[in-house]
């Protein structure tokens, strides 16, 4: 019988190894693949009926998606970026830990005390999205995510009813299968630099 030890055990170790394969990637491949995950995002009907999208600036590893935003800002969708409020456990919190905070240009982004860079706009309420692209470290074919292990995202979704959860991934971090456990949200469409992978999540 798999005990919730042995689901974070498994967790760990996935996580360690697609890391691990991101940070082998040459930076020429990184771009490469994020510009055809721009592309390919672009060309997504869901995207260009979208009026309001929730998307992500880059951390270490992660896809860069920022010309994307800047064309969505031009078109005149409203964007915005996650904005982490709170640094307690998922258990631990009493309030929202992340929320959505309008994107207006990368000059405009500031880093927070952590490292990440995070708008200053108004903040976006996740009822009026449309669209969450969500990173992760590791996504299945059915579109089971693994993150960073602080459930963020989990947390957001159950507040962003009526938003598609899109994942932008690099090759290396399609996985076959990967352990979940209750809390885990899964996306409803992946996109990775060859293919749409819309899992079974929405009828």
């Amino acid at each position: 019988m798999t005990t919730p030890t042995d689901i974070l055990r498994a967790k760990r170790k996935l996580r360690k190894e697609v890391l691990e394969r991101l940070s082998e990637m040459v930076a020429s491949d990184r771009e490469a693949q994020s510009l055809a995950l721009v592309d390919a995002l672009a060309r997504l009907p869901e995207i260009n009926r979208a009026s309001s999208v929730m998307a992500f600036w880059p951390m270490t590893l992660e896809p860069d998606l920022s010309i994307l935003l800047d064309r969505l800002v031009a078109r005149g969708v409203q964007v915005a970026l996650p904005v982490i409020t709170r640094f307690e456990s998922v258990s631990e919190a009493r309030e929202p830990r992340m929320v959505a905070r309008q994107y207006g240009s990368a000059d405009a982004l500031v880093t927070n005390q952590w490292g990440i860079r995070e708008p200053e706009g108004a903040e976006v309420g996740p009822e009026s999205l449309d669209i969450v692209l969500i990173p992760a470290v590791a996504i299945s074919r059915a579109g089971e995510r693994l993150g960073h292990g602080r459930a963020y995202y989990d947390e957001y979704l159950t507040r962003a009813t009526r938003a598609l959860a899109v994942a932008p991934v690099f090759r290396e971090q399609l996985v076959q299968t990967l352990p979940v456990e209750a809390h885990d949200r899964s996306v409803d469409l992946i996109i990775t630099p060859d293919e749409v992978i819309r899992t079974r999540t929405r009828a």
